[in-house]
């Protein structure tokens, strides 16, 4: 039997554990010497921060066989850790100092509250394993598929459509840079094309259409086990997440694209490039400190090039004090928390059903409800743009606490069908592709549902076109 999601080495998965055990030593330890400074409540962060860590740890603690780097559950735990030693370790060996939402909390309750939070984001992560395996479970379907398929060859109609596709994604980069003023003009401001003001009413549409050419990079890195070797399409991967972080300005939008291009590369070839994805994880912490200093540089009107004044060192810092600052002080998922439902009311599934229409465009109504991003923001803040309170966030204002429980368990039972699923049609690159994109970009947050959406089917569309997908014989 063979495991199409490229299993994890014994030594890897000896490494991890002994990282996860050394890092939880040292957070107990770091929150004992605060416990002078925090009070008690530092312990109940601690506490609940490492059930929250082993929870989202659970299928690379307990790995089973059928499991691999790019099986959906282990896909979530890998890109959760990192973002969790980077982000968290702070709030879970200190707690929650401050959050400019909630100024009227003493340093003790708001304590309190991130452990609530904490809590409720580990009850979820175990509420996803539960409803895998629920669906697993109960379908009996087999996760291992059988050795000695091989593939069919890929049509060349596949690589007309993707170039096709590729251009009307060109196109729409193009056309977003006219309206914005020039290109130069937006990079030297550290801004996204679509937030200038002559792109107001059709950017989120254009910058859909600009990440057309990462999904088509994504196809073709499905359809053909040589894609990495080949120069035309290294450039045109390249290129495509240049254009979707110009589009946007998000850093994500830069980073996002090479992680997921990873996950081809990887359940394409079965190899893991372990000493290339140490590097990239190392540049994209200094990639964060960079372009924030890029942006904050821009707004304070100053020369764009004065950002090389700054050590690697200082931007690796600042990147990872911004990356905490989201997860504590700036975080509108504790506000939620606080305030829901006795001040504000449950949103009672209004949330998701904005999902239907988001991807509606505002020149055909102009009246079209913002986002649970901008309502958080407003609501909580009095801004007027987005502050998304996360997967969880979401489902606690919705639902509260049986919202977190029942839309987790769902999202589980979807990890457990696209694993069955692209097992059983082993072999076929389109649902392999199809499959990358749901496990990687499919969360249960308005803004990850329409990232997945605005990939998920342009994909479908183009694999239909093309019959790009070829089962194998």
């Amino acid at each position: 039997m063979h495991n199409i999601f490229v299993p994890i080495e014994r030594w890897v998965k000896i490494s991890i554990l002994t990282f996860l055990s050394l890092y939880a030593l040292f957070v107990i330890g770091m929150a004992l010497y605060n416990v002078d400074e925090g009070g008690s409540s530092v312990l109940v962060v601690c506490g609940s921060g490492l059930w929250f860590v082993f929870c989202t740890c659970l299928p690379l603690i307990f790995y089973k066989k059928e499991y691999g780097y790019c099986h959906p559950l282990v896909v979530a735990a890998l890109l959760a850790l990192p973002s969790i030693v980077l982000r968290e370790t702070g709030l879970f060996t200190l707690g929650l100092t401050h959050n400019v939402m909630l100024d009227g909390i003493s340093w003790q309750d708001l304590n309190y509250l991130c452990a609530y939070g904490y809590f409720l984001r580990g009850l979820a992560a175990l509420m996803t394993i539960l409803g895998y395996q629920y669906l697993i479970g109960r379908s009996r379907r087999q996760i291992l598929a059988p050795v000695g398929q091989s593939a069919r060859p890929v049509s060349g109609l596949v690589y007309v459509f993707l170039g096709l596709t590729f251009l009307v994604s060109f196109g729409a980069f193009y056309i977003l840079c006219g309206r914005a003023g020039g290109l130069i003009e937006v990079v030297t401001t550290g801004r996204g094309l679509a937030r200038a003001e002559g792109t107001a009413g059709i950017s989120g549409h254009l910058v859909a259409a600009v990440n057309l050419s990462v999904v088509t990079a994504i196809l073709w890195s499905c359809f053909d086990r040589r894609a990495f070797r080949n120069p035309i399409f290294l450039a045109m991967a390249a290129s495509s997440c240049i254009m979707a972080y110009l589009s946007d300005g998000r850093r994500s939008d830069l980073i996002y694209p090479i992680i997921m291009l990873s996950l081809c590369y990887v359940m394409v070839t079965g190899r893991v490039p372990k000493v290339t994805a140490a590097v990239f994880c190392g540049l994209s912490i200094l990639l964060v400190g960079i372009l924030g200093q890029m942006r904050v540089i821009s707004q304070q009107g100053s020369g764009f090039f004065d950002i090389q004044s700054q050590s690697i060192v200082e931007y690796a810092n600042e990147a990872l004090e911004e990356m905490t600052s989201r997860s504590g002080s700036r975080s509108v998922y504790y506000p939620v928390l606080e305030r829901v439902p006795g001040d504000i009311d449950l949103l009672y599934g209004r949330g998701y059903l904005e999902y239907l229409y988001i991807f509606i465009p505002r020149v055909f109504w102009p009246d079209k409800p913002r986002g649970i991003d901008y309502l958080a923001c407003q609501t909580f803040y009095g801004g007027t743009w987005g502050m998304p309170p996360g997967g969880v966030g979401e489902a606690y204002w919705n639902f509260h606490i049986l919202g977190v429980i029942g839309v987790f368990f769902l999202y589980g039972m979807f990890n457990g069908y696209l694993a069955s699923w692209v097992v059983s049609a082993r072999g076929n690159s389109g649902v392999m592709a199809v499959y990358l994109i749901s496990a990687f970009y499919l969360y249960p947050a308005q803004g990850s549902f329409r990232r997945w959406m605005w990939a998920v089917v342009p994909a479908i569309v183009i694999i239909s076109l093309g019959r790009l997908g070829q089962k194998r014989g």
